[in-house]
């Protein structure tokens, strides 16, 4: 039915987001050897670098603790739209971290 496929998708889109949060914390764990004051430094460095729209979804994400539905409501996008740019700045994020 619609609504299994629907569900399905909704669970495997979850573990996705959760899959590429664990790698950006991951990512983010590699610097916990630098002092603390450096490691925060670096990664607002890495977030400020971001494209704008990606900046936005990210902090508003990640720092402010909102939802997907919340941003796109905030920002006039669709839940698709914000999960696309929360995708590029978990890849940004990374790439910027293994260079």
């Amino acid at each position: 039915s619609d609504l299994a496929r629907n569900v399905a998708i909704d669970r495997f889109r979850r573990s996705q987001r959760e899959l590429e949060a664990s790698t950006f914390v991951a990512d983010v764990e590699v610097f916990s050897e630098l002092p603390s004051q450096q490691q925060a430094l670096l990664i607002k460095q890495i977030v400020l670098a971001l494209p704008p729209k990606l900046r936005d979804v990210f902090v508003l994400s990640q720092l402010e603790g909102l939802t997907h539905q919340e941003i796109a409501r905030l920002k006039g996008i669709s839940v698709k739209t914000v999960e696309w740019r929360m995708r590029k700045a978990f890849a940004c994020c990374a790439a910027a971290m293994q260079d």
